[in-house]
């Protein structure tokens, strides 16, 4: 099976969506198949020595190189995973060319049919008129999305969102390679990148409000600033008080690192998806401890950490979890068991191997 993956590339966007793609294109070339990975986005190495699997430019604004690439490869199947964007000159391609093509859902907004991220007066006429723009070319990218012939999302709590008929729940993969951390206190971590729908805010809130106590216990914060108006300012900010450290960018190994010797994850994202970071920490025996997001139940159902609510509610479930070993290493226990029957790189492969035939030979047979 020859399969063309669309997306930005880990090695030069270091986000969940990309860990993602990495991981399947590794997984379906170790198993044979020949996999091209269309690097997309503002920022493109002009080499990938350290992947095992073939990586292209692709310019998706351009009509004609995208129909040309396609038209060389001639894919069995494309496999995207670029959110809602920039979507139009793929899917005139693959229809002209009978390309069968799966949409891969990242978060909660492609699965919506109109996509609305909220808009904060902050940001004033310039972002407000930028969420317009946005709802128009959701609106557009509706009628794109239907061309193609699978759906595949992150919990099963986004099925159907969308009009396609095909429709498949595959969870997230995180791997198990590590690097060493050492830190000298007790810490939680929170892990995303910085922007608005991660609510950083809320955590800095909770390090602010557990400062108060006289706890030896450290709040780390690891991530990349996507929005610097208004979170440098708030990073800095939050830097003042004694219990909260900003560690900036890190690689999903050293993360893996950081994550096996925290006290708990915690997580305060807006509901989107499957954070990897859920994924990261339970691999490594690390609880969560999320303020509402919990994806297809699987936290409170399986008793992975706490659904804390509030932030009221997270500082007890924090302190809960920090001054109790017992309870730490028991949820702990259980998310380490339950992550690797469920989210290692091996699983994904297989479930998504399984999806690309069965919408490829769906195609042949209509």
């Amino acid at each position: 099976m020859k399969v063309v993956i669309i997306n930005a590339h880990i090695e030069d966007s270091l986000g969940g969506s990309e860990m993602q793609c990495d991981l399947i294109a590794q997984g379906l070339t170790s198993k044979g198949h020949d996999v091209i990975y269309a690097s997309v986005g503002k920022f493109r190495l002009a080499s990938y020595p350290m992947v095992k699997y073939k990586v292209l430019p692709l310019n998706l604004d351009c009509k004609n190189e995208v129909a040309l690439f396609l038209e060389h490869e001639l894919p069995d199947i494309i496999y995207w995973r670029y959110n809602r964007k920039q979507l139009k000159h793929v899917v005139m391609a693959k229809e002209l060319l009978r390309i069968p093509m799966v949409f891969a859902v990242s978060s909660v907004h492609d699965s919506m049919p109109i996509s609305f991220k909220g808009y904060s007066k902050g940001y004033g006429l310039k972002g407000f008129m930028k969420q317009l723009a946005r709802i128009y070319r959701s609106y557009l990218s509706l009628n794109l999305i239907k061309k193609v012939d699978g759906i595949s999302v992150l919990n099963s709590q986004l099925l159907h969102k969308l009009p396609n008929k095909k429709q498949i729940t595959i969870w997230n993969a995180a791997t198990l390679e590590m690097e060493h951390f050492e830190w000298e206190r007790p810490y939680v971590i929170w892990v995303a990148n910085i922007k608005q729908i991660k609510r950083p805010e809320k955590y800095i809130e909770l390090a602010s409000r557990m400062a108060q106590s006289s706890l030896d216990l450290d709040f780390l914060m690891v991530g990349d600033i996507h929005e610097s108006i208004p979170y440098e300012v708030m990073i800095q900010d939050a830097k003042k008080l004694p219990n909260f450290h900003f560690l900036g960018k890190q690689s999903p190994e050293l993360v893996n690192g950081i994550l096996k010797s925290a006290i708990c994850l915690v997580h305060t994202c807006e509901p989107e998806g499957f954070g990897n970071n859920f994924i990261q920490a339970w691999l490594q025996g690390c609880p969560t401890i999320t303020l509402d997001h919990d994806p297809d139940g699987l936290i409170q159902r399986n008793d992975l950490g706490f659904v804390s609510r509030t932030i009221e509610q997270m500082a007890s479930d924090v302190l809960d979890i920090f001054l109790n070993k017992e309870l730490q290493k028991f949820k702990g226990d259980k998310a380490r068991n339950f992550a690797k029957q469920h989210f290692t790189p091996e699983a994904l492969t297989i479930r998504v191997e399984s999806f690309l035939k069965e919408v490829i030979n769906s195609k042949v047979h209509n």
